[in-house]
């Protein structure tokens, strides 16, 4: 069930050459989709063999099965925010247009099954892990039991360690009372200039700027400190939780440009020629997802205190140019 609610405002002035439309909405979902977490990691630990099994095709010994691939959690949304919008022509061939959206956007309830499925079989997952030689500490912990001989050791161990410990950092992140998920702001400035006179008249020159906020890409309950009472081992950060977000490093920005032309045709028909260069300044530097990991802090290796960074990233699309043609009948 869904339900949403916008009030705006929108106005003219200057005799009609701004406009300026102002927008606040809010909007509730219940039972929205979340896509699904650790899936992956379960079915790992649900494949690990057990010490002394050593077949391609082995399986745990505990009668666990995988779950499906494919499935959607649950959780409830809340949205609210402003937008902005103005177009200004500044003469009869200039026009300069500016937005910008600030949205905040609220989880309640969030992965409810991961919640259930996982607090119900995390004994099971925990046994699965030291059946096939891992240890787990009074923290939570999972490592390999390098007591084993390597060539004892089950060929899962290692996967199977890294992904209890994954769902435990996935669990500590997970909440279930509101919690803000994304207040990314946005910016968007842009302007073009027709020319009036010459054989070139009816060209149009344009550029803009598309300006992105840092965005939240995770949380740090699973943030920890060293432990006073013992510094060869960490203990949680209090001053941090599952509440606290991490965003990513940086905002950024690319620069587009364009340019246009339009042929008038018999019987009131146009034919529009559109060339516009994306990233004109070709950067092509780092744009961080959604995805977190655990580091040592401070990058201090010595150090068992672990902090939550920005992990998984991607590198803005080099300069793209496209030719488009519209013909209007």
């Amino acid at each position: 069930m869904a339900k949403g609610v916008d009030v705006g405002l929108r106005g003219a002035l200057l005799g009609g050459r701004l406009n300026v439309t102002v927008l606040h909405y809010v909007n509730q979902e219940q039972n929205a989709t979340a896509g699904s977490t650790g899936i992956g990691d379960i079915n790992n630990i649900a494949a690990a063999n057990p010490l002394g099994d050593t077949s391609t095709a082995g399986r745990n010994l505990r009668g666990f099965a995988n779950v499906p691939v494919v499935l959607n959690d649950l959780r409830d949304r809340e949205a609210k925010g402003y937008e902005l919008e103005a177009v200004a022509n500044l003469t009869k061939q200039w026009r300069l247009s500016f937005n910008v959206g600030l949205p905040k956007v609220y989880e309640t309830n969030a992965f409810r099954d991961f919640i259930k499925f996982y607090d119900a079989n995390k004994g099971a997952l925990k046994q699965i892990v030291q059946d096939a030689g891992g240890l787990v500490d009074a923290a939570d912990v999972a490592t390999v039991d390098n007591a084993i001989a390597v060539n004892n050791r089950s060929p899962d161990v290692n996967t199977a360690v890294n992904s209890y410990n994954n769902l435990r950092i996935a669990r500590q992140n997970v909440v279930n009372q509101r919690r803000i998920v994304q207040d990314q702001p946005a910016v968007n400035l842009y302007t073009d200039y027709t020319l009036g006179f010459s054989k070139l008249k009816g060209l149009r020159l344009g550029g803009g700027v598309q300006y992105r906020g840092k965005q939240i890409i995770g949380y740090r309950g699973s943030d920890t400190v060293v432990n006073p009472a013992s510094p060869a081992t960490a203990i949680d950060d209090s001053n941090v939780d599952a509440y606290t977000p991490v965003y990513s490093p940086a905002s950024y920005y690319t620069v587009v440009a364009t340019l246009g032309y339009t042929v008038r045709l018999q019987q009131k028909r146009e034919l529009r020629f559109d060339l516009r260069v994306n990233n004109l300044l070709n950067d092509q530097g780092p744009i961080f997802g959604v995805s977190t990991a655990l580091r040592p802090k401070d990058g201090d290796l010595t150090s068992p205190a672990r902090v939550t960074v920005a992990n998984v990233y991607s590198y803005k699309t080099p300069t793209a140019i496209s030719l488009t043609s519209t013909l209007k009948f």
